[in-house]
């Protein structure tokens, strides 16, 4: 039998975790304008369609009666501008100030605007000032659609740093919310200023220290009720995601990964939804408490407490107790009636199938979006000792301590690279890669990878598989034009094709820029290259390249999750299959009419032009670009 290696095409980098006037009230209810009784924990759930309602009004209510507690000195970015359509920020962040008006704030406020081609000018701003929480790495662009954005207070002085996307379609009500959110969290910082050397955001619940800041943020963004309350529609009907459903046990969970921060940061993998879920955590409890409610408990978790102790006092229930209520509660909105889509229909969510390695499936983040697993190999190294097995297990291998081998941990960050970029997507995983008792690989025979193609193409409607990805290959190849060896592995591709499912392949990591490894040298699969996000973005040198083969570029490098959960870095064209095949289910999810043409059309007519010193020239898959047209 004819052996095709296959050889994994990332390196993986293993690594540790990345650090990348206070009036105290104790108040538990707030009567409630549109109802005749009161919001408490008690009653919350069952009153939860005027929680939004209330808070809107109050916040929007509130502002109006004090003037601005501060000043702001604005300076923008050598080649940045507002957002087209954008009034004048001085008018939101003068909202965020009078919001705020209980409570301390710094005297003067220094507000820089930059964007992509800017980052560098609010990095060289932030290390002239004296002092700060933040680090100028922080304050980046990964591309010109997606900018950071951060405030908080260093001594005496509030300091804000606002990344502008550059994009057709940007809502000037994000731009409002940013806006407002960073100042809200300049306040947060502020209440800790009689102890100038604490920062206290790691001090707080993750999921409070973002939510906080996206009630003020949101509310203020939105000048009418009805337009607030259709956001946060949208928000609601987001997919599950890495929470795994939305059953009250799922956010009791989420509001525990989402706690405390490590080393100033949160956890990267439930951090999107601190967003969205813990906005709707903060919100119910400024309904219950009022908005100023949440600002008293920064304030005594600044002056020492602990964040349990001053929920205690602020709110009169222990957090413990409080924790269950709010789980009840977010778990109701985002499953009320209302919503069409039944968000615990696995077939819902589009499924990417991964062929790899092996997959760690006790990790709570790979497992939550795992709908199956099967091993198909030309070797009887499957889990049940054969070359096929289907369903729980069969991603596993024997010796479990393989899964940790350099060998076989290539599935699990693979995995894990790729739910990172899109959570709301389901993975179905391929074991195609044998082992021996001593961990090594076994070679991969030529029928593996048409045979895992023909059983997803059979699979396809049983597990609603919408595109796959495999970052193995192999550079075995003529040195002619006509370099790409023919398969079975072209037919599968074909066919798979043919029902709109894009087959995603690496194009290789050895600088070869005439050449790309096989399987993407098929010319019907969707060859994938690797860039650099630097600024500007660039084509990394060590991915292969070939001008008539190559359909798109993305990140070469990511944080992944190894087998046990740890967190490392891997990089490599590997990475870049995944993201980019996570990237295009969410555009398909967005417009599931395309094709897989029209798709490559919509991704060359909004993607980032990117090159290289060699002429290695393409187009950058810019996901936010196209979800915010």
């Amino acid at each position: 039998m004819k052996k095709l290696i296959l050889v994994a095409l990332s390196v993986f980098i293993a690594t540790g975790l990345i650090t990348n006037n206070t009036n105290l009230v104790n108040k538990t209810s707030v009567v409630n304008s549109n109802s005749s009784g009161l919001l408490e924990f008690t009653n919350i759930n069952e009153n939860r369609n005027l929680v939004a309602t209330k808070i809107w009004n109050e916040i929007n209510q509130s502002y109006k009666k004090s003037k601005p507690q501060t000043s702001f000195e604005m300076e923008f970015g050598p080649n940045t501008s507002l957002p087209d359509g954008s009034v004048d920020p001085l008018i939101y962040l003068n909202k965020a100030s009078q919001l705020w008006s209980e409570f301390k704030q710094p005297s003067i406020n220094k507000v820089y605007f930059f964007n992509f081609k800017d980052a560098s000018w609010a990095q060289q701003k932030l290390r002239n000032l004296n002092g700060s929480w933040f680090k100028p790495e922080e304050l980046s662009c990964s591309s010109p659609s997606v900018c950071a954005a951060l405030g908080g207070s260093f001594g005496e002085s509030g300091q804000l740093f606002i990344g502008i996307p550059v994009r057709e379609k940007y809502h000037v009500n994000n731009f409002y919310n940013t806006l407002a959110h960073e100042y809200t969290h300049t306040v947060q910082y502020y209440q800790a200023i009689k102890t100038p050397r604490l920062n206290p955001y790691p001090l707080m619940p993750c999921w409070f220290a973002e939510g906080q800041p996206q009630v003020s943020g949101w509310s203020l963004a939105y000048p009418d009720l009805n337009s607030y309350l259709l956001h946060r529609k949208a928000l609601l009907s987001i997919p599950a995601g890495v929470l795994g459903d939305y059953s009250s046990e799922s956010i009791k969970n989420f509001f525990s990964k989402a706690g405390l921060s490590k080393n100033n940061k949160c956890d990267s993998v439930i951090r999107p939804r601190i967003y969205d879920t813990g906005y709707f955590a903060v919100e119910a409890l400024s309904a219950i408490g009022g908005i100023n409610s949440t600002m008293n408990l920064v304030g005594l978790i600044s002056s020492g407490a602990s964040f349990e102790d001053s929920f205690k006092r602020v709110y009169g229930i222990s957090w413990s107790d409080a924790s269950i209520i709010l789980s009840e509660y977010i778990s109701s909105i985002y499953l009320k009636e209302d919503i069409k889509t039944n968000l615990n229909d696995k077939t819902f969510y589009p499924t990417l199938a991964i062929l790899d390695t092996a997959l760690d499936t006790s990790i709570p983040a790979i497992r939550s979006q795992l709908i199956g697993e099967v091993c198909i190999m030309d070797w009887n190294t499957c889990a049940n000792g054969s070359s096929f097995m289907e369903g729980s297990g069969s991603s596993g291998i024997i010796p479990d301590n393989c899964i940790s081998n350099k060998n076989f941990s290539h599935g699990t960050q693979m995995v894990s690279a790729a739910i990172a970029s899109n959570p709301n997507m389901k993975v179905l995983f391929v074991r195609i890669i044998g082992n021996t008792k001593s961990c090594a690989r076994q070679n991969t025979g030529i029928n593996t990878v048409p045979n895992a193609l023909k059983w997803l193409y059979e699979n396809k409607d049983k597990y609603n598989i919408k595109a796959i990805s495999m970052s193995q290959g192999h550079h075995n190849l003529l040195r002619s034009t006509k370099y790409c060896p023919v398969t079975n592995v072209d037919y599968w591709v074909d066919w798979l094709s043919k029902s709109n499912i894009p087959v995603f392949f690496p194009t290789g990591n050895g600088r070869d820029y005439l050449r790309i490894d096989w399987p993407a040298c098929i010319p019907s699969s969707i060859a994938v290259g690797g860039v650099e996000m630097e600024n500007p973005i660039r084509v990394s040198f060590n991915s292969n390249y070939d001008k008539n083969l190559i359909d798109i570029f993305a990140p070469i490098s990511a944080r992944v999750l190894n087998p046990g959960g740890s967190e490392g870095s891997a990089y490599g064209t590997s990475v870049s299959v995944q993201i980019a095949a996570a990237r295009w289910l969410s555009i398909s999810t967005l417009k599931p009419s395309l094709t897989i043409n029209q798709t490559l059309d919509l991704i060359n007519k909004t993607g980032i032009p990117v090159t290289n010193s060699v002429n290695s020239n393409g187009i950058y898959l810019d996901i936010d670009k196209i979800i915010n047209e």
